[in-house]
C-alpha cells in the first residue's frame, strides 16, 4: 500500500504568536479492473494529529489544534481538522481526503497516524519539526516569502528576485495579491529547467487576480526550453475584472514540460487553462473551475507536440464553451498526431453550455471513472482524423436531453469503451454515435445503455464497431405477434405458456449476436423475411418448443438477423398442392440388413441424450460423463462422418488452478473401462486462475469420420471444445482445438460400439464437478 501525502507551510509575518498549517490528503494505492497502481482514495480515512513522539498507532496523545492561524479558539471534542478556507474544526476530511491543521509552532514537530477501512493503521509520520514563528524574513534557506511589509510584497517582486540565480519555492501566505506573472527561461538558472515552485496556503485562501489584460500567470517557452514548474494550493479569481484572458497560459514551441498544477480553483476566466503550444509529461491535479465565459481547459496547438497530459481530479462546472476541456491538434496530425496518451481520470464536467470533453485528433485517449451532468452537448466525443487506442472505462453520464452522450466521429477509430452507466433523466436519452472509417476496430462492451446507437459504415459499406452487451439473459412471457428489443443484449430467453411469433428484432446493431431460446410450457416461432426481419435457412419460417433454441446474427445491410443455426427447430407446415410431371416414383421394398463386399453397413444414425449425468469424485482421474449407443455397422462405411454435440456445466472449489481435460472416447464395452478403446479427441485447456467455478459452461463439437471401415477402422476427427474459465458464467468463453495430427484407430467398427464423454481436473477435489446435459450424436453424410 503507498501513500500519497503532499504538505505545505504557512509562515507568518510577525513575530507574535501565530500559527503555522499542515494539509495533506490521503490516497490510497488499488486496481481498477487490470490496471494496477491506480491512485484511489479510500472510504473515510480516520486521521489523529498528536505530539512528538506520538505514543501508539494510531495515536492518542492528540495535540492542541485551532480554527486559524491566529491560535485563539482551539478546536475541542475530538474535531481537530480546519478543511481549507474554512474557520470550523471538524473530525474528518472532505469528500476528497483533504484535511489540514493549525497548530502553534515548536521544535520537535508533530507526529500524526492514519486509520484505514478494516482498520489498517498507518504511521506515525513526523511533520513540522523544528518550526518557529518566523520575522518577515526576505529568505530562508533559499526559500522565498511573500509578505506584506517584508522584502517581497508581491509574488512578482519574489519570483525576479532568482533572476539570474538558482531556481527555489515562492511562499504565498493567505490574501488576495493582484497581477500578472510571466516565467521564461531567463528567470532563473539553470537554463531550461526552471524548478520554480509557487506554494499557496491553500486554494481558498491565497488568492491571484490579474492586474492587466493578459494571463494572471504565463510559462512561456517561445524563446528556449522551460521545465519544472510547479504550483499548488493558489487560488485565482477574475471575478469583475472585465478580463477575458486565461488563469495560467502556457505558450512556445520549445520544451515545456514536466510542469505540475496540485489543488488549484479558478473562477471566471476565459479560459482557465489555456495551452497553445507545446507540452509533454504534465500534470493538473485536483483543479476546480467553474464559470468560465469559454473552454475552461483549452488544449490547442496546430504544431508542438502535446503528450503523456494527466488530468486528474478535474472539476468544471457552468462552462460556457463549445466543451469544458478540450485536447485538440488542428494542424498536420492526420495518420500521425503530435498528440498521444491523454488521460482525464476522476473528472467531473457539469452544467456546461457545450459538451463535456473533446479528443480531436489524439491517439490513446483515456477517460476514467469520471463523472459527467447537464452538459449541452456530447459527454465524451472523439474527433478528426485519428482516435486510435480509445479506453473509455468505469464513467457515470447523466443528462435529461436527447443527445449522443458519447460521439466517436474520428476516421481512424480503435479502441475500448467497457463499463460504463449512460443515466438519463427525465426525458432523456443515452446514445452512442459512431462513424467508422477504413482500418477502424471499436468494441462497445458492457455498458448500461438504454438507448439507441447509431452506427455509420464506412464508403465500402464496412462496420468496424462491435456493440455487446452485459450477456446478462432478458426474460420474456410476452405472447402472439411481436418486434422484441434488443439493444445490448445476447440472449433473449421465453417462458410464456402461450405461442409467441417474432417478426423482427428492434435496435440491433451490425454484427450482433443473439440467441433465442424457449423455457416456457408454450411455442416461440419466426416468420421469415427476405428484409427487415428474421432470415431463416431454407427461407422457411421455425417454431421452438421447450429446450430449444436459434441463433442470429444481424446483417445492417438488409436490416435482416441471419439465422445461423437452430436446435431441434421444426419448419413451419408447408400448404399447398405440388404437381409432378411426367415423374415415376417408385420404392422398392428393402429387407435384412444391407452390405457392401458382404460387410454390414446401416442407414441414417442419430442417437440423443438428454438424461443428465453427473460426476464429483474427489479424484484427477478420468470420470465418466454421458454416453450413447451406436448401432452396428453406422460408421463402417468410408467418408461417413459422425458429428457429436455435448454440453454442460462444470463446478469447481474457491481459488482453483486445475487444468481440464475433456476426451470422447469410442469403445467396444459400455463404459469404456475395458475392451477396445480410442480416443476420438482430447482438449486440454489453461489452468484455471485461481477462480471458484460454479455451474460455467462448456460445449465439445467434433467431426469424426471413418478413413478407413472393417474390423480395423480409423477416424480423422477434429473439432473444439468452448468452455467458460472465469469466474461468472456469463464471461466469454475460451476455444480449444484437438490435438489429433493423424488418423485414430484401430476399433471394428462392424460391430455395436459406445460413444463416452470424460472430464478431468487436475487438482483433485471432491468439490470439483461436472454435469453432462445434452448429447448428440448423428451421421451427417
Amino acid at each position: 500500500m503507498k501513500r500519497l501525502l503532499v504538505l505545505f507551510l504557512l509562515f507568518v509575518s510577525s513575530a507574535a504568536a501565530q500559527g503555522v498549517r499542515f494539509s495533506a490528503t490521503v490516497t490510497q494505492q488499488g486496481t481498477i479492473g487490470t490496471s494496477t497502481n491506480i491512485v484511489v482514495l479510500p472510504a473515510t480515512p480516520i486521521v489523529k494529529f498528536c505530539l512528538h513522539p506520538a505514543n501508539a498507532v494510531p495515536c492518542t496523545n492528540v495535540a492542541t489544534t485551532y480554527t486559524d492561524q491566529t491560535l485563539i479558539t482551539p478546536c475541542a471534542g475530538g474535531n481537530q481538522i480546519v478543511r481549507d478556507g474554512t474557520s470550523t474544526c471538524v473530525a474528518s476530511p472532505d469528500a476528497q481526503n483533504n484535511w489540514g491543521v493549525w497548530v502553534a509552532p515548536n521544535t520537535l514537530g508533530y507526529d500524526y497516524t492514519i486509520t484505514l477501512p478494516g482498520g489498517v493503521n498507518l504511521g506515525p509520520f513526523n511533520v513540522l519539526s523544528q518550526t518557529t514563528t518566523l520575522n518577515n524574513p526576505c529568505t530562508i534557506g533559499g526559500f522565498i516569502y511573500v509578505s506584506t511589509g517584508g522584502c517581497y510584497t508581491t509574488v512578482s517582486a519574489a519570483i525576479a528576485s532568482f533572476s539570474g540565480g538558482l531556481c527555489g519555492t515562492v511562499y504565498i501566505p493567505s490574501g488576495s495579491f493582484s497581477g500578472n506573472i510571466t516565467i521564461n527561461n531567463t528567470t532563473c538558472t539553470p537554463t531550461g529547467q526552471s524548478g520554480i515552485t509557487l506554494q499557496g496556503a491553500g486554494r481558498r485562501t491565497t488568492i491571484l487576480k490579474p492586474s492587466s489584460n493578459a494571463a494572471v500567470i504565463t510559462i512561456d517557452s517561445t524563446t528556449a526550453a522551460l521545465q519544472s514548474i510547479n504550483i499548488r494550493d493558489i487560488g485565482f479569481d477574475n471575478t469583475g475584472s472585465g478580463f477575458a484572458q486565461p488563469a495560467i497560459l502556457f505558450q512556445g514551441a520549445n520544451i515545456n514540460d514536466h510542469h505540475e498544477l496540485h489543488r488549484l480553483f479558478m473562477l471566471g476566466f476565459k479560459n482557465s487553462v489555456n495551452v497553445t503550444g507545446r507540452m509533454v509529461w504534465q500534470t493538473f491535479d485536483d483543479i476546480e473551475i467553474a464559470g468560465d465565459t469559454d473552454i475552461a481547459m483549452n488544449i490547442l496547438t496546430a504544431a508542438a507536440t502535446d503528450n503523456l497530459i494527466r488530468l486528474k481530479n478535474i472539476t468544471v462546472t457552468s462552462a460556457a464553451g463549445a466543451w469544458g476541456i478540450q485536447v485538440s491538434c488542428t494542424g498536420a496530425c492526420g495518420g500521425s498526431s503530435i498528440f498521444a496518451k491523454v488521460t482525464l481520470e476522476g473528472g467531473d464536467i457539469e452544467a456546461g453550455t457545450g459538451g463535456g470533453i473533446v479528443f480531436n485528433n489524439i491517439d490513446s485517449p483515456s477517460v476514467l471513472n469520471s463523472y459527467f451532468e447537464s452538459n449541452g452537448g456530447p459527454h465524451i466525443s472523439v474527433t478528426g482524423t485519428v482516435g486510435r487506442g480509445i479506453f473509455i472505462a468505469g464513467n457515470f453520464l447523466h443528462s435529461n436531453l436527447a443527445q449522443n452522450l458519447m460521439s466517436f466521429t474520428a476516421t481512424q477509430l480503435a479502441g475500448i469503451v467497457v463499463g460504463n452507466s449512460l443515466a438519463p433523466a427525465g426525458g432523456g436519452k443515452s446514445y452512442v454515435q459512431t462513424t467508422s472509417g477504413s482500418g477502424n476496430g471499436l468494441f462497445i462492451i458492457g455498458n448500461f445503455d438504454t438507448g439507441t446507437h447509431t452506427i455509420s459504415a464506412d464508403a465500402n459499406g464496412t462496420y468496424h464497431t462491435s456493440v455487446y452487451g452485459s450477456y446478462a439473459p432478458v426474460t420474456l412471457n410476452t405472447s402472439g405477434a411481436q418486434t422484441p428489443n434488443v439493444a445490448g443484449i445476447n440472449h433473449l430467453h421465453y417462458q410464456n405458456t402461450v405461442a409467441a411469433t417474432i417478426t423482427n428484432f428492434l435496435n440491433g446493431d451490425p454484427g450482433q449476436t443473439l440467441d433465442v431460446t424457449e423455457e416456457g410450457s408454450s411455442t416461440v416461432a419466426f416468420t421469415h423475411a427476405n428484409t427487415g426481419g428474421p432470415y431463416m435457412i431454407n427461407a422457411q419460417s421455425v417454431t421452438l418448443a421447450a429446450g430449444q433454441s436459434c441463433r442470429f446474427i444481424f446483417e445492417p445491410l438488409n436490416s435482416r438477423w441471419f439465422e445461423t443455426s437452430c436446435t431441434n427447430g421444426s419448419f413451419a407446415t408447408l400448404t399447398g398442392t405440388e404437381t409432378l410431371t411426367n415423374k415415376s416414383l417408385t420404392s422398392p421394398a428393402l429387407t435384412g440388413t444391407p452390405t457392401v463386399n458382404g460387410v454390414p453397413i446401416a442407414g441414417g444414425f442419430t442417437s440423443v441424450n438428454v438424461t443428465p449425468a453427473t460426476a464429483s469424485a474427489n479424484t484427477a482421474a478420468d470420470q465418466n460423463g454421458m454416453a450413447v449407443t451406436v448401432t452396428a455397422g453406422a460408421l463402417n462405411s468410408v467418408s461417413r462422418t459422425l458429428l457429436i454435440q455435448l454440453a454442460g456445466v462444470y463446478s469447481t472449489p474457491a481459488a482453483s488452478t486445475s487444468v481440464i481435460t475433456d476426451k470422447l472416447k469410442l469403445c467396444t464395452v459400455s463404459g469404456c473401462g475395458s475392451g477396445t478403446v480410442i480416443t476420438l479427441a482430447t482438449w486440454t485447456t489453461t489452468a484455471l486462475g485461481g477462480i471458484q467455478a460454479t455451474n460455467d459452461p462448456f460445449n465439445c463439437v467434433l467431426n469424426a469420420t471413418t478413413q478407413t471401415a472393417g474390423a480395423s477402422a480409423a477416424f480423422e476427427s477434429h473439432g473444439n471444445l468452448t468452455i467458460d474459465l472465469a469466474a461468472l458464467a456469463t464471461a466469454a468463453e475460451s476455444v480449444f482445438a484437438d490435438g489429433n495430427t493423424a488418423t485414430v484407430g484401430t476399433i471394428d467398427s462392424t460391430a455395436q460400439l459406445f460413444l463416452q464423454h470424460t472430464k478431468s481436473f487436475s487438482n483433485a477435489s471432491a468439490s470439483n464437478s461436472f454435469t453432462d446435459r445434452q448429447l448428440i450424436a448423428d451421421t451427417v453424410d
